[in-house]
């Protein structure tokens, strides 16, 4: 009994060493996933990016997405009655727009982006009227309010580029670019994940 005992043992440690020695020899490179906040400046506050950085052969890929869009009319009335005075007119726009494309390997630090943006965005036009004789609303005053989506497919190009790494593994970048369907720059941080795989 002892003597099979101590044969599995060695056994396993002869197993253990030799994956041991297999994964300190072997090359291997490390695959990054991001998570991160990428507004669009000075068009849509909201902007959150997912990336995974040098998957395969220095190319990963991205996705993007910049507002939530879906600005519903708030109006119980769609269109102005006969007679009633124009006080005030009003719009509002909320992008809902997804991007997604590649990345790659520039160096060890910066890597760059490239893709499709769809480029929806949500419209609301709307307009505050009066009424004389106080029919629709207690106070006389109503709004009249249309929402309508509006397509401007375009592109994505920029960087990341590390700015800082915890322990080898734990990568903080800087991201900045520019979107053509929003006609702005795109500037943000993205936090990152690093796992070493055989090449």
């Amino acid at each position: 009994m002892f003597k099979n005992k101590l044969m599995f043992s060695l056994v396993l440690l002869f197993l253990f060493s030799t994956l041991l020695f297999s994964q300190q020899t072997k090359e291997t490179q490390l695959i990054t996933t991001t998570m991160g906040y990428h507004p669009a400046i000075g068009v849509e506050n909201f902007g959150m990016s997912l990336a995974m950085l040098n998957g395969f052969s220095g190319f990963g890929f991205y996705f993007n997405i910049f507002g939530i869009g879906n600005i519903a009319s708030s109006s119980a009335y769609s269109y102005a009655f006969l007679g009633d005075e124009l006080i005030n007119t009003y719009n509002d726009e909320s992008w809902g727009a997804m991007s997604y494309g590649i990345t790659y390997k520039i160096s060890k630090k910066l890597y760059a982006y490239a893709g499709y943006c769809n480029g929806m965005k949500w419209i609301l036009d709307g307009a505050t009227y009066y009424d004389e004789f106080h029919i629709l609303d207690p106070t006389g005053y109503y709004d009249v309010e249309y929402s309508y989506t509006e397509s401007k497919p375009g592109i994505d190009l920029g960087i990341y580029y590390e700015v800082k790494n915890w322990s080898g593994f734990i990568p903080l970048f800087i991201v900045g670019g520019f979107n053509t369907s929003m006609s702005t720059v795109v500037i943000g941080a993205s936090i990152g994940f690093s796992i070493p795989i055989p090449k």
